[in-house]
């Protein structure tokens, strides 16, 4: 498998020009869900439930989002996510989604292949209704699941398409106060715990990680002095910063450090900016981070401008795999309740080696 990272963040950013795409993709296949409803179940029935913690003394629930508020009357027992991580909040918590998408379109087994996802999976496999971020998600399978609950927490769903699934379903989308994509992870998981009446798990999910961030902070008082910042590369090479407020962005941020206020600059609102060769010099910060595979990574090596950065020169750089062992990129990229704990004590064994 060689998959490129970059492919897979780029794709998110043109999620954000394809809503008309999903819109029509919603519209054209809402006249199949009255009768895909009425059809059989085409998901694996141990795709449920794996825990004993009961939810069922939390319902009613009503979650606010950002098309509005949706209101689940009982203990979901089969969900299906649309969102690109949702299915890991799910995982955290002992639940096994029927459905899911696709991160990683053209590869459909390296959602349930992550070190930190086997074990929660347990072989399970969901059925794929679609990939994401690049948002084409079959409605027809969606229905033909017949899920009593969806979830659209870290997606970028148009309202066109969350009335499609809502007919279906309760669907949950993003928080009304972030944009598609950006829901902090803390935030993603205690939606979900609630959605599925297990608050009390998603707080300590959440208080946990938090302790793991707060005992490295505590652990290494040096990384609140230094600034850090996190990269995309390829063989190109080409270069791309991702924002303090990015996924990635905010675990180093979650360790103790701070952005680089010349990068944060270039963001313009959005999670990532390019990096010319000609001002590789903004990147001559305290600690680098650079996700790419191993050619990507020697490629980013042999470039003349990198080799004269302090920051290389005093070998302040870390070098982590995207979709090849052990996956740190992939799983910083993820950052969920259950690949952050895997992406922190990987990430800290490198930046204190």
């Amino acid at each position: 498998m060689n998959i490129s990272l970059r492919n897979r963040w780029k794709s998110l950013d043109r999620s954000k020009s394809r809503g008309h795409r999903t819109r029509l993709t919603s519209v054209a296949l809402v006249a199949l869900v009255g009768t895909a409803l009425v059809s059989c179940r085409s998901g694996d029935d141990d795709a449920t439930s794996s825990s004993s913690t009961s939810g069922g003394g939390a319902f009613p629930v009503t979650i606010d989002h950002a098309f509005g508020s949706t209101t689940i009357d009982s203990e979901p027992q089969r969900i299906v996510t649309v969102g690109y991580n949702d299915e890991q909040a799910l995982l955290a918590l002992g639940i096994k989604p029927v459905g899911m998408v696709n991160q990683y379109p053209g590869e459909p087994d390296v959602n349930r292949t992550w070190p930190w996802v086997t074990g929660p999976w347990g072989g399970t496999e969901p059925t794929v209704v679609g990939s994401n971020p690049e948002t084409t998600i079959s409605v027809e399978k969606i229905a033909a699941l017949e899920p009593d609950l969806i979830l659209a927490l870290y997606s970028s769903i148009d309202k066109d398409l969350y009335s499609t699934l809502s007919a279906i379903a309760p669907t949950v989308a993003k928080d009304p106060a972030y944009g598609d994509y950006a829901t902090p992870w803390q935030i993603t998981t205690k939606t979900a715990a609630k959605a599925v009446g297990r608050e009390a798990d998603g707080e300590k999910l959440v208080a946990d990680i938090d302790k793991q961030f707060a005992d490295a902070r505590s652990a290494h008082p040096e990384f609140a002095d230094q600034t850090a910042v996190i990269i995309s590369v390829d063989t190109t090479p080409e270069f791309y910063a991702f924002s303090s407020e990015d996924a990635r962005g905010r675990v180093l941020g979650s360790l103790g450090f701070k952005p680089a206020p010349a990068v944060e600059a270039l963001m313009n609102g959005e999670f990532y900016a390019p990096i010319s060769t000609e001002r590789l010099d903004l990147l001559d910060v305290d600690r680098l981070v650079v996700i790419g595979n191993p050619d990507a990574a020697q490629a980013v090596r042999n470039n003349p401008g990198f080799q004269q950065l302090d920051v290389v020169k005093n070998n302040r750089v870390v070098y982590v795999n995207d979709d090849q062992a052990p996956q740190v990129g992939a799983a910083l990229t993820a950052s969920s309740a259950l690949s952050l704990p895997w992406a922190t004590s990987q990430l800290l064994a490198e930046l204190t080696k």
